[in-house]
């Protein structure tokens, strides 16, 4: 509540402000280490913080910033979508290289 209020009060995007905290107070040696179930972040931490952001958005900026959603929202997916294949080993069920040379009878 404290980050969200500083955050309105200097003009900056809450939700980015609070992550920058949050992140930041991970790196501190005597904040104990935690690990919170994905379901927790999904259903009670985010629609907060999505709730927020989406009163801090006004039709005319939306409108203005559309060209640029579409475009991360399709090249981004597909960009990350090709890294996530190629970087990705190719393996095939029950088969090797190998033993495909030796079925087609190169050595």
């Amino acid at each position: 509540m404290v980050v969200a209020a500083i955050a309105r009060w200097r003009g900056w995007p809450a939700p980015l402000l609070v992550t920058v905290v949050a992140l930041a107070a991970s790196f501190l040696p005597f904040i104990p280490e935690m690990e919170i179930d994905g379901h927790v972040l999904l259903n009670i931490v985010l629609p907060p913080l999505l709730y927020s952001a989406a009163l801090d958005v006004s039709f005319v900026g939306f409108k203005r910033s559309l060209p640029q959603i579409r475009r991360l929202g399709i090249w981004l997916v597909l960009l990350t979508a090709v890294a996530a294949g190629l970087s990705t080993p190719r393996r095939r069920s029950g088969h090797s290289r190998k033993r495909d040379h030796l079925r087609d009878g190169r050595h």
